[in-house]
């Protein structure tokens, strides 16, 4: 799980660097089912699932979108 978590801070990194947000929410998402099968506590999770929601949102990422909202937020983060 270290090396995932370690290529999902480098994706995020890059993505910052060089300005470009198109895999961002999915890394965010990724990083989220990391967190949840080491058993992070539901802040942390909540606030992984908030950035995925808001970077899918804006990149119109609806495959993210539909996962936010399978994760009990959807009230939150409409995909419509």
């Amino acid at each position: 799980m270290q090396a995932a978590e370690n290529y999902i801070n480098f994706g995020l990194q890059l993505a910052q660097y060089h300005h470009v947000t198109y895999f961002v929410p999915r890394l965010y998402m990724v990083q989220t089912e990391i967190l949840k099968a080491q058993g992070a506590d539901a802040s942390t999770i909540e606030a992984m699932i908030h950035q995925a929601a808001v970077f899918a949102e804006f990149n119109h990422n609806q495959v993210v979108q539909k996962w936010v909202q399978e994760q009990g937020k959807g009230e939150l983060y409409d995909a419509n």
